[in-house]
């Protein structure tokens, strides 16, 4: 079951996310989506007393599949098999590691793309901060033109 959720919901949501923050997009477009992407990852829900961000919350849920696959990884590997299911043994093992695999591969993707989101917000606030300082700073020129102009003609 928990594989099952692992494919379908905890590989979609951050490869979506990833997505949105990689590629270079308009200014508004970017904006919009860092803002979806926060909304989506600082989401808070309850569960019963605690309330817990919804990133975190899948953080959480990948390592503890990815605790459970090691675990399962070190069962398999102590497993000696002789005879007739020797192969279902071997499949069986090669099966845990694929998952061991799987995986950590989901711990390091929620990982990445919360360090991009991070990484994406410092970006657009400072396209912002950049934009305001190009509109004061040619407010100033103008301002500095009209009292040259303005000097020259007394």
């Amino acid at each position: 079951m928990a594989w099952a959720h692992l494919i379908m919901i905890f590989f979609p949501i951050p490869l979506f996310c990833l997505f949105i923050l990689a590629f270079p997009l308009p200014k508004k477009l970017e904006r919009m989506g860092t803002a979806a992407v926060s909304k989506i990852f600082f989401t808070k829900i309850h569960l019963g007393f605690f309330r817990i961000q919804l990133l975190w919350l899948f953080f959480g849920m990948s390592c503890f599949i990815f605790a459970n696959s090691v675990f399962v990884v070190v069962q398999k590997q102590e497993v000696t098999a002789t005879g007739d299911n020797l192969w279902y043994r071997k499949a069986q093992r090669f099966r845990a590691e694929r998952n061991f695999w799987l995986s950590l591969f989901n711990v390091f993707l929620w990982l990445i793309v919360f360090e991009i989101h991070c990484l994406k917000k410092l970006v657009v606030q400072l396209k912002s901060q950049a934009g305001e300082m190009k509109k004061v700073i040619e407010s100033v020129a103008t301002e500095k033109l009209k009292d040259e102009g303005a000097k020259k003609k007394n």
